[in-house]
């Protein structure tokens, strides 16, 4: 078993006696025995040496006894013989419970983890409960890289029984049909031909039509998960093959378009490494095009590159030379099919979980038969320290197989000594490289033997000939070596040395052999000469190294940039999946720093998206304002009416209660009120803002409520005595004067300002109450009442204990352990109701809060089980589950929705909200949403069609999600209905299936929120399945698709028919001619159908003045509001866009994955708005005939339609499963991406 060792420093990595001893350790595992450890530190004396020697051999011993234990089936929790508290009784050098090292407690928790056991975080953290802040994040890593290994052996599996086969054949993904073509290896890449389509396409000619996306996240059928590493020319990423469900290796070229020499270097890794199949080889599956980008798909080896290992510790000679010989191994294959490397170095041979190695990156390979070569003479190919002398020349062009051996003798070299035979900047580097001899690996470590050190350096020997005719020759004497065989290599003898030596300096030594036979002058002459020759030529080197350095510097700035770009969108899309809190607010800093990067490769639109995901997503993160603690423990919080201020105060005090208020931008305090104390234990039940924001009131223990005038100076306190004793249920109506409370499970109404009798108003047995916040309804168990006159207003079918009232109050949220419930308020359905799929449940604690955040879209929960979980309304989800620490974590919101308070721990703490004011719901109601449209003063109409009573239609203010109004237009148990608004809001069209009927409504510009009931019915025809509708710009005609074939047109408001066109010729010909969507202006319709084609209507024709050809069937339409061009989506995920009269093609480019079901320009036709269902809308900018990505905004489901408001500043959308609209402001995302220098 080689394990790398996690826990070696730099300096005890480079001791040759650690590494001896932890593989006699080993070595006496394998022979079956269990050896004592003390017996192997015995002899070492240095005290910090030895702990670090001790720490590694228990976490191979817990390794190999977890393994054997394994492989006898006696895993269990009983085993406890081999834990870590064992092992300190032994050795009491590992220090106290308190003081065992972090990473010891993280090895027993992977290798239980690996051979059988399952220990959980509880279990760890119980034991060393002192280190449970640091363990958490070593444990959850532990987790992620199990899971992953796991996967990918599965993966691996499934791989291998599918076979090889690969053969001869390179396998090109065709980019029309997706089906795999098998090409020969040596064919051109030019003009390749699909026999599954019968098209043909070129992988190394780009496709000048294809707009460039620079989305990152996949490509093909291939998830892009995390970012391997970046070469000169390519980048490499661990994906997901959805197809086969496996992990792979994706490289692309790190620029988007090639041109044909570029795309030919490029594939020049598949064409060698397709020849190639031998297990230390990594294996190229396909590659293809997706739109503008190559990518070659090759296997994915979990592990380090070998230049990582090295980095951590330095392998015993003989685990170096077992390595040397199996890479050696893996080269001669490659070389037998005629494939040489070329750029054989550490970081392009990965170790495996067993530690085996595997070649890759044939990105320099050059195949020595039946290919032209792409250099030209005198280019130097490959990495300086590890090339051959002949690259090093600028001969790479004539290297062969021994070029690899010289390479492999380099890293031989390193894997003895820890260091490369050369070192330096680039310009001496190749000067050494080509002309001076190599140390001997001996003068850096004399422990290795004489022969591997000649085995060495004639690997590294400057002629090609003398070196190794083979790498199979090099593994034999390296076997040889190790059993300890005569060798073939022989070491260089001191005449060989002397000639050598002559070779290289020839002038030298001419000079010393003509100095016998001429004049000690002429001599001197001679060396003066050559001395100021040697001057000049230094200083032309120095000026040369110069002008090196300071392109290394830039080079090395670059890369440098690059890496810390790629790190920055790998951590920043695992917070976005981990959702811990604060994620979004990290990620942003994160993105602002990548964004400010100078480098090739930070793309603004990939982090625009990854930044507008952090910004519409819920998180919250603890604010910089604190409200201190002080002598005051916090038990009850209330926000002041406009919400820069919170009341706070104790439940229970034997001193004067203490009530005080603080500013909660700042967190100082503003008023510090009292309420005298009689020497008993006293304490607040309930705490209020009312008079809007003018009064405060709280109600005590002993029954008194208590009124603070804050518009006094000190603010002035009023005490008055409650008919009722301590009582926490307890509530108020909008002004504060009346109140209810429950005693003996009876309601109770009392008027606070005539302090009258209080009066029993409800004949029922009650529980619990809440008032919403203006105090207009209280929700007494399942029971609304009218706090006005106290009246039942309506009975809900259910009861939950922990109530809220919406801020409009048109919702009531009921919560219990087990689920919470969302009703509407005037119809009595539920809209939505909630669990926790991770237990579930609604919380792990009986004792629940429920709060209303963001206009009324999101929820927030607390409960006794320590944890504050955001909901959203319109999906159902769970946004953020935020573990706090503590018991009785009970939220409040703050009106404007952006700060939350709570209380744990007897404090009040701030916490800030991120993303619910950027993206929001509306029209949240009960029943399934049928349509919508958005009229351009932002009067949005939705219907609902499953409602038990029937089909509704209600009108909202979508600037405040006021409903306006609602009516009923169906009563039938099948129904479907659409609906278009007048661009002026003042008329509606309304067709329903299938009662044939549509109509037209007046729905009253002047319109306001007090105004109810005010649509009244114009007119109305009855018309065959009238879906889809579109009405004119003018208003004045409605355009109808009916049994998917016609098309008709009627004059407003009396419906009489101008228009009927039939496509059933075209139909019943070509059997698809289904008319699937339509859109009208003021003078030009545009429809779109199955049959591929869309049609083009002038309003004064009675048949299409044109038919556009599409590649795929049509699914949507939609005609710019200047009527010069129509956009169309496809069922395969395109966008077609061309001109109006003309029909000319304007742009084509693939948008989504899927169907695109909705396409909208915005008002003054600069942006485009499509939607899919794959889950995502996508923003485009129009510039004059090109169209450029600006956002990709994810939402929970398919994406049945899109609309803008009138001045472009927010996009709503119609998504399938949700009970509302989504809202996206984007004229505040845009803002708030300025501020990172992410705007578009």
């Amino acid at each position: 078993m080689k394990r790398k060792h996690p826990t070696l420093d730099a300096t005890i990595a480079s001791s040759s006696q650690l590494a001896f001893v932890l593989d006699r350790f080993e070595q006496a595992w394998e022979t079956d025995s269990s050896p004592d450890i003390t017996g192997f530190i015995k002899d070492v004396a240095v005290s910090e040496m030895r702990r670090t020697m001790l720490v590694e051999l228990v976490a191979m011993d817990l390794e190999f006894r977890w393994r054997r234990y394994a492989s006898n089936g006696e895993v269990s929790v009983a085993t406890k013989a081999w834990l870590i508290h064992d092992y300190l009784n032994s050795y009491p050098e590992l220090g106290p419970l308190e003081k065992v090292p972090l990473v010891l407690i993280i090895e027993e928790y992977r290798v239980r983890r690996r051979w059988g056991d399952q220990p959980c975080h509880e279990e760890c953290f119980r034991r060393f409960s002192n280190l449970e802040g640091e363990l958490q994040a070593g444990l959850l890593r532990v987790d992620r890289e199990l899971t992953a290994e796991t996967e990918e052996t599965a993966a691996h599996d499934r791989q291998e029984e599918l076979g090889d086969s690969r053969g001869s054949t390179l396998r090109v993904r065709c980019p029309h049909c997706q089906e795999l073509v098998e090409t020969v290896r040596d064919g051109s890449l030019f003009e390749i031909s699909c026999e599954s389509c019968g098209n043909s396409f070129s992988l190394v000619r780009p496709n000048e039509d294809q707009p460039v996306s620079g989305v990152y996240d996949t490509i093909a059928h291939f998830d892009l998960l995390q970012r391997l590493g970046v070469g000169a020319f390519g980048e490499v990423w661990k994906a997901r093959d959805r197809e086969l469900d496996r992990m792979v290796a994706v490289k692309m070229p790190r620029k988007g378009q090639l041109d044909a020499e570029e795309a030919e270097m490029f594939l020049r890794e598949a064409r060698a490494a397709a020849q190639l199949t031998h297990p230390n080889i990594v294996s190229i599956h396909e590659v293809g095009r997706d739109s503008d980008r190559l990518y070659i798909v090759s296997d994915f080896v979990p592990g380090d590159t070998l230049a990582d290992y090295l980095k951590d510790q330095r392998p015993t000679a003989r685990r170096a030379v077992e390595l040397t010989i199996v890479i050696a191994r893996a080269l001669h294959h490659a070389h037998e099919a005629g494939v040489i490397h070329r750029d054989l170095k550490p970081s392009n041979i990965m170790l495996d979980g067993a530690n085996e190695p595997h070649v890759m990156d044939f990105g320099l390979a050059k195949r020595s038969a039946g290919e032209v070569t792409m250099t030209m003479e005198g280019q130097v190919l490959g990495t300086p320290a590890y090339m051959s002398p002949e690259q090093a020349k600028g001969y790479g062009y004539i290297a062969d197989r021994r070029a690899d051996i010289y390479s492999l003798g380099v890293i031989l070299f390193e894997l003895l000594t820890g260091e490369t035979p050369f070192r330096g900047n680039l310009q001496m580097m190749l000067q050494q490289v080509g002309f001076e001899e190599p140390p001997s690996p001996r003068e850096l470590n004399d422990t290795i033997s004489r022969d591997l050190d000649t085995i060495c350096l004639k690997c590294l020997q400057k002629s090609p000939d003398h070196r190794y005719e083979s790498a199979a020759s090099l593994a034999d004497d390296l076997r040889r070596s190790l059993n300890r065989e005569p060798i073939r290599a022989r070491p260089v003898s001191s005449a060989e040395r002397i000639w050598r030596w002559c070779r290289r300096k020839p002038a030298i030594a001419g000079l010393l052999f003509t100095a016998g036979a001429t004049i000690c002058t002429l001599v001197v002459l001679a060396l003066v000469g050559s001395q100021l020759q040697l001057a000049r030529e230094r200083a032309r080197i120095l000026e040369k190294e110069t002008e090196l350095h300071a392109e290394q510097l830039r080079s090395s700035k670059e890369v440098a940039s690059t890496q810390e770009y790629y790190a920055a969108l790998s951590s920043v899309r695992e917070r976005t999946a981990e959702r811990e809190m604060g994620w979004a607010f990290s990620g942003l800093a994160e993105l602002e720093k990548a964004a400010a990067l100078q480098a090739d490769v930070v793309d603004q639109h990939t982090l625009r998206n990854e930044a507008v995901r952090c910004l519409t997503g819920v998180d919250l993160r603890q604010a910089e304002a604190e409200i201190p603690k002080g002598a005051l423990q916090t038990h009850l919080v209330a926000f002041h009416p406009q919400g820069n201020l919170l009341a706070v105060g104790t439940l229970i005090s034997r001193f004067p209660v203490p009530v005080r208020i603080y500013e909660v931008s700042s967190g100082e305090l503003v008023h510090d009120l009292s309420i005298p104390n009689l020497a008993r234990l006293n304490g607040i039940r309930h705490i209020a803002f009312f008079s809007g924001g003018d009064t405060l009131a709280v109600t005590t223990r002993y029954g008194y409520l208590h009124r603070w005038d804050l518009r006094q100076s000190p603010p002035t306190r009023t005490p008055i005595k409650m008919p009722v004793g301590d009582n926490t249920k307890f509530s108020f109506d909008e002004t504060g004067d009346v109140a209810f409370y429950i005693t003996e499970n009876r309601l109770y109404r009392w008027s606070v300002a005539a302090e009258s009798e209080p009066q029993s108003i409800l004949d029922e047995t009650v529980h619990n109450l809440k008032a919403s916040g203006d105090g207009r309804w209280l929700a007494a168990d399942r029971y609304i009442l009218d706090t006005r006159n106290s009246q039942v207003v309506r009975e809900l079918d259910i009861d939950r204990g922990a109530k809220c009232f919406s801020r409009d109050g048109r919702m009531l949220a009921m919560a219990d352990p087990e689920e919470m419930t969302i009703v509407e308020l005037e119809s009595g359905l539920t809209i939505r109701s909630f669990k926790d799929p991770r237990i579930e449940a609604l919380h792990e604690d009986g004792r629940i809060q429920v709060d209303f955040a963001s206009n009324d879209s999101t929820i927030v929960t607390g409960s006794g089980d320590g944890r504050i979980k955001l909901w959203d309304i319109a999906s159902g989800s769970l946004l953020l589950s935020v573990p706090l620490g503590a018991e009785n974590v009970y939220p409040v919101v703050s009106p404007d929705g952006r700060v939350l308070a709570t209380t744990y721990n007897n404090q009040a703490m701030l916490y800030d909200i991120n993303g619910p004011s950027l993206l929001t719901s509306t029209a949240l109601q009960a029943g399934t949403l049928c349509d919508f449209d958005v009229a351009h003063n932002q009067m949005l109409l939705v219907c609902a069609a499953d409602l038990t009573e029937g089909t509704h239609v209600s009108i909202w203010e979508a600037d405040r999600g006021v409903e306006l109004d609602r009516w009923e237009v169906n009563t039938t148990s099948e129904r479907t209905a659409r609906v278009a608004v007048q661009e002026d809001g003042t008329r509606l069209l309304l067709s329903q299936h299938p009662s044939k009927a549509i109509q037209l409504w007046d729905l009253n510009s002047e319109r306001t929120s007090s105004s109810a009931d005010t649509a009244s019915l114009m007119s109305s025809a009855r018309i065959r399945r009238p879906s889809p509708i579109a009405l004119s710009r003018d208003g004045n005609t409605v355009w109808t698709i009916s049994d998917e074939l016609l098309i008709n047109s009627w004059s407003l408001p009396d419906f009489v028919k101008q228009l009927h066109w039939d496509n059933k010729i075209i139909g019943n010909a070509i059997g698809v001619g289904t008319i699937t969507s339509i859109d009208a202006g003021l003078d030009w319709i545009v429809a779109g159908t199955k049959s591929r084609s869309v049609y083009l209507f002038h309003r004064t024709d009675s048949k299409p003045r044109l038919s556009i050809s599409i590649r795929d069937e049509v699914s949507s339409v939609s005609l710019s509001h200047d009527e010069s061009i129509t956009a169309c989506g496809t069922f395969d995920g395109r966008i077609h866009v061309a001109s109006i009269p003309g029909g000319q093609r304007i742009a084509e480019w693939v948008a989504h994955r899927d169907e695109v079901t909705s396409v909208q320009f915005a008002h003054d036709d600069q942006l485009l708005a499509t939607g899919s269902r794959d889950g995502s809308l996508r923003l485009w900018r129009r510039d004059d005939e090109h169209f450029h990505p600006i956002l990709t905004l994810r939402a929970s489901g398919s994406v049945e339609s899109v609309r803008f408001s009138g001045d472009g500043s927010r996009l709503f959308g119609r998504i399938r499963g949700e009970s509302g609209i989504r809202v996206w402001d984007l004229q505040g995302i845009h803002e708030r991406l300025r501020e990172i220098d992410l705007a578009w």
